[in-house]
């Protein structure tokens, strides 16, 4: 079992994920005590052991780490089981007693400030309690003993088995496993591999884990040591701390008869007088030899154990011993009495004699404290201490002229001396690259259509001609797209021209509104007051005219409605003629008295088919729709201005339905006779009546919600073309003040409006405006596009301007700088907004910025690039989101952003849905034998939100209930109160709605909020929790239907949540889905490759029961019979028809054409088309046959995705991921929208505010992506407005827990990174120095510098931004990036385009400028191959880089029959060397700028205080001869470490002080060969493969084309930019090369060959590796030229294999 285990939790390669921002969100998390002391102790444990035990030392390194958890705002808890003490008896005896003993306090010591729990043992019965209370959405366990640094605790295979066992324990009950082996924390976010819960929960496994550790904790025995207590006056001791060192300092004098010892103990008193009063930066002490004595050993060992022994005795509760001991401080006090200096400060010196005397009370023979005769015995060399090394710290720094920046530092403190840079030893002839070109920074947009010469004419004849037909391509590509796109109400989209308001037309309207107002309030007033208004004579024949007009339309609407009804009347099935009433009513708009008259019409028609019903309670239950559309119309025409006699009719069918309560009077009510008699139907037999079986509050809340009225205080606006609610008009008046706004909804609320509303004022009010629009995802960018050109148009003075642009870097359609209406992705804005010569001529013009899903600012990669851009954006912004989790953190944080530029910014928050969404899993499904079958091949089983309340420890406010869940829950607590657990009468639905007439969404919400409050008082209650109380039978009362369902799930497969299971239950859940018209429906499943999977099974499922069906169905082979002869008489038919056509008369054709009708299906019939009873295509698609089958078609030529993908469009099923090609995506996108699809299965593509409205969104299995903010966006395509009034979300094969917890979770906080990269400020100065500091420019430093606004943890930092700012230049101007003056040069132009590989691209400048390369080039022409493979293998240490478990890497075997490495090779020496000598050169810069951060005021730094807890150290007192710690923290001081003994920049950053604002991740600092790597990218280079990355590698199929893509664009960028510095590579070429940037996410990767393949071959034709004359070999570095051939061929052979791969 014990291998099983280690094979099971053993992951081969540690893919980290944001621990929050991608997997836990809010949720608890349970961090496993030992885990987290084992993996701290693994980094450095001497300090423990042979440097001197500091037990204050270790407190703070397990605080740091737990705090770093916090600022995360990681929700955990710790627990500790109390029979793994025996983890720590493997070690000698020091070493064991001071890990015991810092366990022990540890645990006493964190109970105060962070949850911790404690239990007996996995078998502890509070052990169950807890996680069935807490229910932990994942556990973080050590996994690994193979990464431990020297000096740092071992850890055996036999202990680390107990971490895997629990590991597999926590598997096995379907929790998830947060690998400690894989931590490191980022900026603010963890990054930590995590593995998935095995599918099914195993009693028998977890049973099997919890022996296997019983076991192995038995094998390494017990630690407790029993010992008798001396009687001692505790009590009078002042802390906990001395307390418990009086007891074992008595009870070691009273036990020890060595006089060593018992002086030694007297010692201890005096230290403990020490460490109460004396100042944290006077302990830190050098290292004495006395301490490696075997008596002081021994000595410390025995009061180790004697204090751990006393503190098991203490109560648990009992804290305050976090700085019980420190060795160094002990020993040294020691070698000052053997020396004869023993000083300690008087204070001191009393408070160790007032404790003395406890000791002495209680051993009488104690003697003197201060009587240490024995110490003579020791020698004084052993007391003398070793030199500590000290370094100097170099505080110059390079002079800075820069225009802009230089001049925030002109200040006093900054006046440090002046460093004399030296330059970088180089192999780069830089006299002889193209380097500090003015071109080379501004070219690149100066004429963004033109096509540079890289050519010959014909050439570029034939570019501009391909890319005019592309934009042909695309717009009408736009087109179609477009038409597929719906506004609000579900109608297509209607283009407005838009015209510019002149200035002077802007101010006369402005003027003229005001006084038209209060005209129009006068006459308003004068008529509620009942005077006649005058009115002039104009307005008197404008109303007599207006009279006239009214008058002709009544009676045209009154002869329509009698056709109508005409029509009607010939319609004999009432339930076609309902259907066909509802048809009328809502595809146009009436005259509100013809409208009431229709509506009342179709009541009186509904009350027939009700009247039909009402034979019996269950008919009347069954045919409860009926009445409810009924009431849907009176509730619609109720509260309209109505006649008397319309109302008298609507009383009566209320009073007939048993509503009399709904009935209100009213006022002074016209008469007008109705165009038909309204009478109630008679009913068969006097005991039936009409009455529905409810109250009218019941029924309303049952049956009803979804009808109900939702507007949250609409009124009309002539500004938008509906009736926005209050929200929506708060955000139109923000925006017409020019200001910008932040905007909370859910999705289906109303936001979209906002995004256009914008959009048209800007075009609106001016030629020149420019609106941004910022997508997260190219699928966004493609709909936005489309969107923008379905609703504008605008006609230009100037030819070349037009309304819209799109620019992403796969494609540009239209120019961008000279539109008005700019959609892009953040890559691209951020690229525009730092290119110089944008900044004079364009950047200006931005008006506003909008941010479409700004919760994306969390994500790891492309978050950092939008924060950069809130940073540079210098205008307004719109920032939309529906899944914010802190929208009022996150708008203070924008506040700072927008008030640097003078824009205030307003939160708008609303937070209910438009449609409420019902939720529901699926199982037990039989198999499918087409759609035609009546009866249900599965179950669903609807969720009640209630039955999720054990997931959120009872909480309500994250649960969203419908209004007949809240029936339901009143009535269930009702069932089930008792005691305490009370609900009140007044929450009776009958009582609370009894004065409501129509319950409204408002009424409903405020209905809500009290059952929710009423639960969560509950919940609060002592025995909440216990089995039996009423909150737990309310809880499993809602649960009995979903367990049913998969119990019945689990008994038709072993496994439940396989995919196998899914695929099998799919099919068959669609069909009942389409049975319960509850089609079309998005199904997502975060695995590419199980999308394809489970569309393919029901493609081909429903391909093969067709086959079945028809070689078995008599109807189908009739039908073929009859079309074969009809197909053979084809001829003689057409003949005939000919004829008949000449001779016959118009009677005769009629009476043919009556007779043909049986018949005519056979002239549309195709056997080829797949039958309807096989399909879900949808039957009212308005994608037309013959243009379905021409793009189809053109897909299928083109050969991008799979036949049966092509094939299944045909069927209404389509696939979407970011893996398959752009025009099949697209399509997929328009078909579902029109009606063809039905059916669709897509990872999260689709989930980021693509207009894809649906009626039900179903997830497909569990994933570790399956999170509450994906949950949120997918779940919130279902039921859009304007389409449904529900929405449905299903589950299928996702454990019901991971379904109650998703329910439950909260939405996470949105947390910023750092933004200010190094790169960022090398682009900066780019665009200082480009735009000869344009106003833009200075604004932008400005911004950043003036009032720094960077979010971290909620904290906007300021004076922290302008020291990182300043040594960042710093780095720059010692790398030979910048000169003096800030202008970039050298090889600034390479590392920014490398800018998204940072810190890599830092490394690679380096050996490219240390020649490297050059080495391996001169060897390239006698051993290619060698070249080659060492330069692909140095590339793979830089980019790409993926980290293998070390454990697995010593127990990998290799094969020598496959040509994979699997582990990557180290790197050779001299490289190392290189890299080392950077890193070096960093340490030492960053040493000088925690020196000046300390010099400037040390803001935010509190070196006494420990950085969790918060306790502070205030202690007064000196002791001489302390060694000084430089600049690291006084804790690490206590260890003995200051600023000479960090070995590297992780080292240094570790033990500077909590609060110095130092960025490790934002630091250009690679440190090389820390631990085996993936060797995939070398391997792929040997043998192109792509299934052994698969099977040896240990790459997920899916991530492969990414992760190779992104490898191939860095070479790519290489390739260029080292061919631009030589001077045979354009500057398009670098743009080029960069094209596919944001390809690298996940999201947005395209992998269609041509957008690639065009510049690829573009460049190919331009990379000369041959020189055209000696001339020019005299003006080109020559060595640099070898470098780029080689380059070159690398990149040629890794994109050969990589486009055959993708082919």
């Amino acid at each position: 079992m014990s291998e099983e285990i280690a094979r099971l939790t053993t992951v081969q390669n540690y893919r980290s994920v944001d621990l929050i921002g991608d997997f836990a969100g809010e949720e608890l998390f349970l961090i496993d005590g030992d885990s987290l002391i084992f993996h701290i102790l693994a980094q450095d444990c001497q300090f423990l052991g042979k440097n001197g035990v500091q037990i204050l030392y270790a407190i703070y390194l397990l605080e740091r780490e737990l705090a770093r958890f916090k600022s995360a705002r990681l929700n955990f808890c710790i627990v500790f089981f109390k029979n793994w003490e025996a983890l720590y008896s493997n070690y000698d005896d020091l070493l064991r007693s001071s890990l015991l003993l810092f366990r022990r306090v540890a645990i006493r010591h964190l109970r105060k400030y962070v949850p911790v729990f404690q239990f007996k043992s996995l078998t502890d019965s509070q052990w169950s309690v807890f996680i069935a209370k807490y229910r932990p959405y994942g556990f973080m366990v050590l996994d690994n003993n193979k990464n431990i640094k020297e000096g740092g605790l071992s850890i055996s295979d036999e202990q680390l088995m107990v971490f895997k066992s629990f590991i597999f324990f926590a598997l096995s009950d379907g929790v998830p496993v947060a690998l400690l082996g894989s931590y490191e924390f980022v900026d603010n976010k963890i990054l930590c591999c995590i593995l998935p819960s095995f599918f099914t929960r195993s009693s028998e496994a977890i049973e099997e884990a919890s022996k296997v550790i019983s076991d192995y904790l038995e094998k390494f025995g017990k630690n407790r040591q029993a010992i008798d207590l001396p009687e001692v006056d505790i009590d009078a001791c002042s802390t906990n701390a001395m307390r418990v060192q009086t007891l074992a300092v008595a009870w070691l004098i009273k036990n020890e008869s060595s006089p060593l010892s018992r002086d030694l103990a007297k010692m201890i008193i005096v230290l403990a007088a020490v460490l109460e009063h004396l100042k944290i930066s006077s302990r830190s002490q050098p290292f004495f030899p006395l301490y490696e004595e075997p008596a002081i050993q021994q000595f410390t060992s025995s009061y180790l154990s004697c204090a751990n022994s006393i503190l098991n005795l203490l109560d648990s509760k009992v804290d305050g011993f976090h700085d019980i001991f420190d060795a160094r401080l002990f020993v040294r006090l020691v070698a000052d009495v053997v020396h004869g200096e023993f000083y300690i400060p008087d204070v001191c010196r009393e408070y160790a004699l007032s404790n003395w005397k406890l000791v002495t009370d209680a051993v009488p023979d104690a003697g003197d404290l201060y009587d240490f005769s024995s110490f003579s015995s020791i020698s004084k060399e052993l007391c003398t201490p070793l030199k500590t090394s000290t370094s100097d710290i170099d505080t110059s720094l390079a002079p800075y002229n820069d225009p802009v920046i230089s001049p925030f530092y002109n200040t006093e403190e900054w006046a440090v001396q002046p460093k004399e840079l030296q330059p970088l030893e180089t192999a780069l002839d830089f006299s002889k690259l193209r380097i500090n070109d003015k071109s080379a920074t501004s070219k690149r947009y100066d004429d963004i259509n033109a096509i540079k010469k890289t050519g010959d004419s014909n050439k570029d004849k034939r570019q501009v001609d391909r890319m005019r037909r592309q934009d042909q391509f695309f717009i009408s590509h736009i087109q179609k797209y477009a038409g597929s796109l719906t506004g609000a109400k579900g109608g297509q989209l209607k283009r407005q021209t838009i015209f510019t308001q002149s200035s002077k037309e802007a101010k006369a309207q402005n003027e003229e509104a005001p006084k038209n107002k209060a005209k129009a309030k006068d006459k308003e007033t004068a008529s509620k007051k009942g005077k006649s208004v005058k009115l002039s004579k104009a307005e008197m024949i404008r109303a007599e005219i207006a009279a006239k007009k009214s008058e002709k339309e009544d009676n045209r609407n009154d002869h329509m409605w009698q056709e109508t009804r005409n029509d009607l009347g010939r319609i004999k099935d009432l339930n076609l003629r309902s259907n066909r009433l509802a048809q009328l009513l809502n595809t146009r708009t009436y005259d509100p008295y013809i409208e009431n008259e229709m509506r009342l019409y179709r009541i009186r028609v509904l009350l027939s088919l009700w009247a039909a019903a009402c034979v019996t309670d269950e008919s009347k239950e069954k045919n409860i729709r009926i009445a409810v559309d009924i009431f849907r119309e009176i509730s619609i025409v109720y509260p309209k201005p109505i006649t008397k006699q319309i109302k008298a009719a609507l009383d009566d069918t209320l009073t007939a339905l048993g509503f009399e309560s709904v009935i209100r009077k009213a006022k002074k009510l016209d008469s007008r006779s109705m165009s038909f008699p309204f009478v109630l139907p008679d009913l068969e037999e006097e005991e039936f009546d009409l009455e529905v079986p409810y109250t009218s509050p019941t029924f309303q809340l049952l049956h009803f919600g979804e009808y109900m009225e939702r507007s949250m205080g609409s009124a009309p606006d002539d500004r938008v073309a509906f009736d926005p609610d209050e929200w929506q008009r708060q955000t139109l008046d923000i925006l017409d003040k020019d200001e910008s706004v932040f905007v909370v909804a859910p999705t289906s609320s109303g936001k979209t409006f906002i995004s256009f509303y914008a959009m048209e004022k800007v075009l609106r009010g001016n030629d020149d405006g420019v609106v941004i629009y910022v997508a997260p995802t190219k699928a966004l960018v493609n709909q936005l596009s489309a969107e923008v050109y379905a609703r504008f148009n605008k006609h230009y003075p100037h030819a070349g301007q037009t309304v819209w642009s799109v620019y992403t870097r796969d494609y540009r359609i239209n120019n961008p700088t000279n539109c008005q209406v700019l959609i892009t992705v953040p890559h691209v804005l951020q690229s525009m907004l730092l290119q110089p010569a944008l900044a004079n001529s364009w950047c200006p013009k931005i008006k506003r910025i909008i941010f479409d899903e700004i919760h994306c600012i969390g994500q790891m990669e492309d978050g950092m690039v939008e924060e950069q851009l809130l940073l540079l954006a210098p205008c307004p912004i719109v920032a939309l989101s529906a899944t914010v989790g802190n929208p009022e953190e996150f708008h203070t944080w924008l506040s700072a952003l927008q008030r640097a530029h003078a824009n205030p910014i307003h939160l708008i928050v609303h937070e209910h849905r438009y449609s409420d969404l019902r939720k529901f899993v699926y199982g037990g499904a039989k198999e499918f034998n087409g759609l035609h079958e009546e009866e249900d091949n599965g179950q669903i089983a609807l969720i009640h939100p209630a039955a999720a309340l054990s997931f959120s420890e009872g909480t309500t406010t994250n649960l969203a209930f419908e209004p007949r869940d809240l029936l339901q829950l009143y009535y269930a607590m009702k069932l089930v109160s008792k005691g305490d657990f009370k609900i009140s009468k007044r929450l009776d639905p009958d009582r609370y709605f009894e004065d409501i007439p129509f319950i409204k969404k408002v009424d409903v919400v405020g209905y809500e909020k009290k059952i929710k409050a009423t639960i969560d008082t509950w919940a609060s209650l002592p025995n909440a929790f216990a089995p039996t109380s009423p909150l737990q039978a309310l809880i499993k009362h809602f649960c009995n239907d979903p367990q049913r369902v998969v119990n019945n799930q689990l008994q038709l497969h072993t496994s439940a949540y396989s995919l196998d299971a899914i695929a099998l239950n799919l099919l068959p859940m669609l069909k009942d889905l389409n049975k319960q018209e509850l089609l079309p429906a998005l199904c997502f499943n975060y695995d590419r490759q199980e999308c394809e999977y489970l569309a393919e099974h029901v493609f081909k499922g429903l391909v093969e029961k067709e086959r079945q069906w028809r070689e078995n169905s008599e109807e189908w082979k009739e039908k073929m019979r009859e079309y074969k002869k009809w197909q053979a008489a084809a001829g003689q038919r057409a003949k005939q028809l000919e004829k008949f056509e000449k001779t016959a008369t118009e009677k005769q054709k009629e009476q043919a054409l009556k007779e043909s009708g049986d018949t005519a299906w056979i002239e549309f019939f195709d056997p080829e088309e797949p039958s309807p009873e096989f399909s879900f295509a949808g039957a009212k698609s308005t994608y037309g046959k013959e243009e379905l089958y021409r793009d189809v078609e053109s897909l299928r030529r083109r050969q991008v995705v799979p036949e049966w993908l092509v094939d299944a469009l045909y069927r209404g099923i389509g696939v979407h991921h970011s893996g398959l090609n752009r025009r099949y995506r697209q399509l997929v996108e328009v078909l579902f929208r029109c009606g063809q699809l039905t059916v669709v299965i897509a990872t999260r593509t689709l989930s980021l505010g693509i207009n894809m409205p649906c009626r039900t969104v179903v997830f497909l299995g569990d994933n570790l992506q399956l999170n509450a903010l994906n949950f949120h966006q997918a779940a919130g395509r279902a039921g859009r407005r304007g389409f449904d009034l529900l929405g449905h979300v299903g589950f299928l094969g996702v454990p019901l827990h991971k379904v109650y917890r998703l329910l439950t979770t909260k939405l996470w906080d949105i947390q910023g990174q750092f933004p200010l990269t190094t790169s960022l400020v090398l682009q900066l100065s780019q665009l200082i120095s480009g735009s000869q500091a344009a106003p833009f420019a200075r604004n932008t430093i400005r911004s950043i510098l003036d009032e720094p606004k960077l979010m971290q943890n909620g904290d906007v930092l300021s004076n922290q931004v302008n020291h990182h700012l300043r040594f960042v230049v710093e780095y720059l101007l010692r790398e030979g990036l910048l000169d003096d003056f800030g202008k970039p040069i050298n090889l600034s132009n390479l590392t920014m385009h490398l800018y998204y590989t940072e810190p890599s691209n830092y490394a690679f400048t380096n050996l490219l400028r240390a020649g490297v390369f050059h080495k391996i080039a001169d060897n390239y022409s006698t051993d290619k191959l060698g070249a080659l493979r060492e330069t692909i293998t140095i590339l793979c240490h830089l980019f790409g880089r993926i980290r293998i478990n070390e454990q697995y890497a010593l127990s990998l075997k290799r094969d020598e029959s496959t040509p994979s490495e699997i582990i990557l090779p180290s790197l050779p020496q001299n490289i190392v060397e290189v890299l080392n000598a950077h890193d070096e050169r960093v340490l030492n810069l960053y040493k000088t700028y925690a020196y000046y951060y300390r010099e400037h005021g040390n803001v935010g730094v509190e070196d006494d205080k420990l950085p969790l807890s918060n306790l502070k150290f205030n202690g007064a007192a000196d002791l001489p001869k302390a060694v000084p710690t430089g600049v690291v923290s006084d804790f690490c001081g206590l260890a003995g470490f200051n600023d000479s003994a960090a070995k590297n920049v992780s080292d240094f950053m570790e033990q500077t002080p909590d609060g110095v604002f130092l960025k490790t991740s934002r630091l250009p600092v690679f440190e090389v060969n820390k631990g085996p790597l993936n060797a995939y990218l070398l391997d792929f280079f040997t043998h192109g493969s792509v299934d052994l990355l698969v099977e040896q590698n240990g790459l997920k199929q899916s991530e492969i084309w990414f992760v190779l893509n992104d490898f191939s664009l860095a070479l790519a960028t290489i390739c260029s930019c080292i061919g631009n510095l030589l001077n045979l590579v354009t500057d398009e070429d670098i743009e080029n090369a960069m094209s596919a940037l944001e390809d690298s996410n996940a999201v947005q990767a395209s992998t269609e060959g041509e957008s690639n393949t065009d510049w690829m071959q573009s460049m190919n034709g331009n990379y000369s590796t041959s020189l055209a004359s000696p001339e020019l070999q005299d003006k080109m570095d020559m060595n640099l030229f070898k470098v780029y051939c080689m380059f070159l061929e690398v990149r040629n052979q890794f994109d050969a294999k990589f486009r055959k791969m993708w082919a």
